[in-house]
């Protein structure tokens, strides 16, 4: 057996008491076999017992002695392995005293701020920390020994002479050998996300304004169209064109309206349907009714969100609804009520949308008369463009369901 092979150390598991022991007794045996004629056979016999004890203790101290220097040695490894990872680490670490100051930093954390290490250690924290956010690093150190949880933000901190540099900042609560409190900071560059959050935020306020824009020029030349309208039916001697503008001008005014509320919310992903027929219904009636207070208003309309391309269609369908009851149901100056309903359909994922009055009630010929009406033909491609069909009910009632979110299935008929 080779000298190499006689001073292996053992299974580290072994080098503590009886372990140890057996350990020492077995290499002794093999240095002992290894040397023909060892004087210690000579000996007396209490001599031969204390000199294998000295030979066996001392074997002893050696194996202790080189384990703890493989322990040690592999201890100062992981120990470089470990600093080379905290100093080359992409991420700025440093630990803050209870007082604020730095007392270790990375060279990550260093590049964050633009100075040497020597010039960050020694110094307080908020020395780099933006003015703009000094109370909320002050909130976060005070809730974070509060909880004694980790604490996170982002916040400005200044980069020596250059620009603000945008920190993921995550702080943690330790307390050292001495019990002094430290806290041990991890530093995160997030600058560019900020810069791109800040550029689609701008990006997208003006895409909002373009819109808003939109929906005002529109709806300022709906109002000329039916400004012009207006001013052809009253020139007009015909009772029929006249009251053929005058439809117009309410569909025109229908769209008008929409594009107002789109304009003053500044929301265009969705509609307040039950907002919108409100002011669409109440200035229909002053606009048609020829004598104030004749015919009544009566609305119960919930709050529905729904796509501008559903919108669009229940307020024209609405206005040709009640224009259609105020035209027909109160004939020679009767007086009566107009109802407009809009209620969820319980059970299900759709509203349902009805137009009343308590008139004189549909004529027999009404099926015959309602091929030949263009009114209430749109009415029908209307409600076929909602994805829904137009129900008439008992006396003058038209009703349909419709689901929020349906896209338009198709153009208006010609």
């Amino acid at each position: 057996m080779t000298e190499q092979e006689q001073r292996k150390p053992p299974n580290p598991q072994l080098l503590s008491g009886p372990g140890l022991r057996r350990a020492a007794e077995q290499l002794l045996q093999q240095r002992l076999s290894a040397v023909p004629g060892d004087l210690e056979s000579s000996l007396p016999e209490a001599s031969q017992l204390m000199l294998h004890d000295l030979r066996v203790h001392q074997i002893e101290l050696q194996l202790q002695n080189e384990e703890l220097q493989r322990s040690q040695e592999e201890l100062e490894a992981s120990l470089e392995a470990f600093l080379d990872l905290y100093e080359l680490a992409p991420i700025g670490y440093c630990t803050v005293d209870a007082g604020g100051v730095i007392t270790k930093a990375n060279l990550c954390a260093a590049n964050f701020f633009g100075v040497a290490r020597r010039d960050l250690v020694d110094h307080p924290l908020t020395h780099f920390i933006d003015r703009q956010d000094q109370d909320s690093y002050y909130l976060l150190s005070k809730k974070l020994l509060e909880s004694d949880s980790p604490q996170s933000i982002e916040l400005r901190m200044v980069e020596g002479a250059g620009p603000t540099l945008w920190v993921h900042l995550t702080a943690t609560a330790k307390v050292d050998k001495p019990g002094q409190p430290l806290t041990m900071i991890v530093l995160t560059d997030v600058t560019e996300r900020r810069r791109a959050q800040a550029a689609l935020q701008t990006s997208l306020q003006e895409k909002t304004a373009l819109l808003n824009e939109v929906h005002h020029r529109v709806k300022n030349n709906m109002q000329v169209i039916a400004s012009l309208l207006r001013l052809e039916a009253h020139r007009s001697q015909e009772s029929g064109t006249r009251s053929v503008l005058d439809e117009m001008q309410g569909r025109v005014r229908s769209m008008a309206l929409l594009h107002e509320l789109l304009y003053r919310d500044g929301s265009f992903a969705s509609v307040d349907l039950g907002q919108y027929l409100r002011r669409l219904c109440t200035e229909t009636l002053r606009t048609l009714q020829t004598k104030p207070g004749q015919i009544k208003l009566e609305l119960e309309l919930a709050s529905v969100k729904v796509s501008m391309d559903q919108a669009t269609p229940c307020g024209l369908l609405v206005n040709e609804l009640i224009s259609n009851s105020l035209k027909h149901a109160f004939p020679e100056g009767r007086k009566g009520l107009v109802k407009v309903e809009l209620q969820p359909v319980e059970g299900k994922e759709q509203f349902q949308l009805r137009v009343s009055d308590d008139g004189i009630g549909l004529p027999a010929d009404f099926e015959a008369r309602r091929k030949s009406s263009l009114g209430l033909q749109l009415v029908a491609d209307l409600a076929g463009q909602l994805g829904s069909s137009l129900e008439i009910g008992p006396g003058a009632s038209f009703s349909l369901s419709i689901r929020p979110g349906l896209q338009a299935l198709s153009a208006l008929s010609a």
